[in-house]
C-alpha cells in the first residue's frame, strides 16, 4: 500500500511540474515575458507559492528552466526544457485527435 501511493505522489509531482513548465511556455508565447510566481499560482490552480517554487526548484535541478533567485520575470526554459514542451504538447495533440 505504502509503495503505491508512494508511486501516486510522484506521478502527482511529474504532472504538476509538467503543468507548471507548460504554463511558463505558454505565458512567454502570450506576453513575451516570464510570469512570475503568483502568476504561476493563479493560472494552474495553486494557492501556495511555497509549492510553485518547490515545484520550480526542481526544474531547475532537472535543468528544464533557468532563473535568477530573488528576481521576478527571469525564468527562461532551457533547451532541454523545450525539447520536454513539444513532447508534452504532442502527446496532448494526440489525445485530441
Amino acid at each position: 500500500m505504502k509503495q503505491e501511493s508512494a508511486k501516486t505522489r510522484v506521478a502527482q509531482a511529474k504532472q504538476s511540474s509538467d503543468k507548471i513548465l507548460l504554463c511558463i511556455f505558454n505565458y512567454i508565447q502570450g506576453f513575451g515575458y516570464p510570469p512570475n510566481v503568483r502568476d504561476i499560482c493563479e493560472i494552474v490552480g495553486l494557492s501556495s507559492s511555497s509549492t510553485v517554487h518547490k515545484y520550480m526548484n526542481r526544474l531547475r535541478e532537472q535543468k528544464l528552466i533557468n532563473y535568477v533567485d530573488g528576481k521576478s520575470r527571469t525564468t527562461t526554459i532551457t533547451a532541454k526544457g523545450h525539447k520536454l514542451v513539444h513532447e508534452l504538447l504532442n502527446q496532448h495533440k494526440k489525445l485530441s485527435l
